[in-house]
């Protein structure tokens, strides 16, 4: 590459960030003012830029001080909001070889570092910049770092790490280069953060609620880190770690997802026979469903065909009313799915689902709070109920009041 200029730091020829480099990092906003070329000075810089770094989208217990080139003896770099795994290896090492071809960019966000005392620091973000920058072949001393600190003494030490866990994640949700933010990361801190909550009676940390976690995963993905059903995954799998007696299955489409189905079908024997084939298929995906039970019934017609329901990834509809979730979603795809057999030309034209060699057999469980987890659930065409044998929870598709169903086995 070429060699330095005020925004882009050839490391391979550079020994050491000087006073150049940290101005040029200050006034870098001042100067270049994306939304505006002919803006300059101090109306727009990065606190405009990334609000959620530097300014108002920071935690109430923090306060961004300002940068600063330190050395890095300053402090001890430990992967402490990330999951370990070879990922971060190969990670590492594309960071390290950009930075060889294209130099370091002052543009980007710089490493944050939280300062406790004068001349005291943690690494919020920034560990593996710092690592790949003090070893071989850079051996640069020191780095240009945001440095936060405590906003007033009102808050309890615990309150303030947990601002730091948060930030720990959510900054690394901003910008490149960085090590991606994983689930494995989200799950790992979000689970320290309830730990705390329990071991300060709620002074601090985050409740192992769905609204509170959901506020905390939310927020430490920051805007562009994961689909919303990705997100919810996450959620359900740290809620369930905290409260089993109420666990939320979040099925998907993944590879793992239909392993796991295909275990859970197995075990309450809902197997291929001589004269039936199950398939297991999305609620959201009434279409495909249509086409992937029809090719079979057209390749087997004397063999019936049973489709079982897995209603994905619950969202709550905004207010986590998960039952209402689970329930509205098997009561579309019936509706739907009707419609397209009633609607189809061909073979199966004028025909309802009761006239072909296709059923809606049942659905995969979802939610402990309200029905056995351990066996499915049937459908009855004729009384449009979705019932189980052995807990004895059923629901009616055509009631309105949406009366919530109590598992009388929990």
């Amino acid at each position: 590459m070429k060699d330095s200029t005020s925004n882009v730091v050839n490391l391979l020829t550079t020994s050491e960030f000087t006073e150049d480099h940290l101005g040029s990092v200050k006034n870098f906003f001042n100067k270049y003012n994306p939304d505006n070329p002919d803006l300059h000075g101090p109306a727009y810089g990065w606190d405009d830029a990334y609000p959620e770094l530097f300014a108002a989208g920071l935690p109430d217990e923090i306060v961004f001080k300002g940068f600063k080139f330190l050395p890095h003896t300053a402090v001890v770099y430990s992967q402490d909001y990330r999951a370990a795994g070879k990922s971060r290896n190969n990670k590492m090492l594309e960071i390290q070889q950009n930075i060889e071809r294209n130099g370091y960019k002052l543009k980007y966000p710089a490493a944050a570092w939280f300062e406790y005392a004068p001349g005291k620091y943690k690494v919020i973000t920034g560990n593996s910049r710092g690592e790949i920058s003090k070893s071989s072949p850079f051996n640069m001393p020191n780095m240009i770092v945001a440095v936060y600190g405590a906003s007033d003494s009102s808050y309890t030490d615990e309150q303030i790490e947990d601002a730091i866990d948060s930030c720990g994640l959510r900054f690394n949700a901003i910008h490149d280069p960085a090590e991606s933010l994983s689930k494995a990361d989200v799950k790992r801190v979000v689970t320290k953060m309830i730990s705390r909550w329990h071991d300060t009676n709620g002074e601090a940390g985050c409740a192992p609620t769905i609204d509170a976690i959901t506020a905390r995963v939310d927020y430490v993905c920051g805007e562009g880190v994961f689909q919303p059903s990705t997100r919810m995954g996450v959620i359900y799998e740290i809620y369930n770690t905290f409260n089993p007696h109420d666990t939320v299955i979040a099925w998907s489409t993944s590879k793992s997802a239909a392993w796991y189905i295909k275990g859970f079908m197995d075990d309450i024997k809902w197997v291929n026979e001589k004269n039936v084939i199950y398939i297991a298929v999305s609620a959201s995906t009434v279409s495909q469903a249509f086409k992937k039970a029809f090719a079979l019934a057209k390749k087997y017609p004397n063999k019936e065909i049973r489709i079982i329901l897995q209603t994905g990834t619950l969202d709550g509809q905004g207010s986590y009313d998960l039952l209402t979730t689970y329930k509205n979603r098997l009561k579309t795809f019936v509706i739907e799915f009707n419609e397209i057999v009633a609607n189809s030309i061909g073979r199966y034209a004028d025909k309802t689902l009761d006239d072909t060699n296709v059923s809606i057999y049942g659905a995969l469980p979802a939610l402990k709070s309200s029905h056995s987890i351990k066996e499915g659930f049937y459908y009855n065409s004729k009384t449009e109920t979705f019932y189980q044998k052995k807990s004895d929870v059923s629901f009616d598709l055509s009631d309105e009041d949406e009366d919530e169903v109590v598992d009388e086995t929990a």
